[in-house]
């Protein structure tokens, strides 16, 4: 931590603040936003929506208005970004646009409800992939799951909290992992054959809406 400014909640030309110290870096920047962006979901969620859609073609244009969306949101964020340049993240934005008990309410909603449910996804996702291998013939048992869950959460809680350095590189080492996950099973079904695709990706869609999916 150093003085180097305005913080959060402290005008412009008032005393200077403690403010979270920039040490990320623009690789480590890049690898938070595209690990973000690219959610251990991805590994998991195509097969719910190719199973209500029923179309390889009409789950792509899922996928592909879904991303326009995301990228709208992207932009958002960036020219946020650029506009109110303080630490605080969306609770900085919302408290400059819409006032504090808006703000307030994100803030607490978000810590108590929002940001845990999603790391408790994601350490569920990474634990039923982790556990995988050491049960070929059978699902894990949920104990195993959740225990492996469990200690993914500790452990990058506690990288997190003692070198913003280390996190930075687990962050770009997972990043990695998941961008060449993601290539290979997209060039692994470009070059596979219409025989190796399942029967029920060949299947057209049963009356499945596509609200459902959405």
């Amino acid at each position: 931590m150093k003085k180097a400014g305005p913080g959060v909640s402290g005008p412009k030309d008032g005393p200077k603040q403690l403010i979270l110290r920039r040490e990320v870096g623009l690789v480590g920047a890049v690898s938070l936003i595209a690990g973000t962006m690219i959610g251990s979901g991805i590994f998991m969620s195509p097969q719910f929506v190719l199973h209500e859609i029923g179309s390889p073609g009409a789950s792509l244009v899922i996928w592909a208005l879904c991303g326009v969306v995301a990228m709208l949101g992207a932009l958002s964020y960036a020219e946020l970004g650029t506009v109110v340049q303080e630490s605080g993240g969306e609770y900085v934005y919302i408290l400059r646009t819409s006032g504090q008990l808006a703000a307030f309410v994100c803030i607490y909603t978000s810590v108590l409800v929002v940001r845990p449910a999603s790391i408790a996804g994601i350490s569920l996702s990474f634990a039923e992939y982790a556990a995988a291998p050491f049960f070929p013939d059978c699902p894990a048992p949920p104990l195993v799951v959740k225990a492996a869950a469990a200690f993914g959460i500790v452990a990058l809680g506690a990288v997190n909290c003692l070198n913003v350095r280390v996190a930075v590189f687990v962050q770009t080492f997972f990043t990695v992992a998941k961008v060449l996950a993601l290539l290979v099973i997209v060039f692994g079904a470009w070059f596979s054959s219409p025989a190796d695709t399942p029967a029920a990706c060949r299947t057209p869609s049963r009356g499945r809406a596509w609200a459902s999916t959405l």
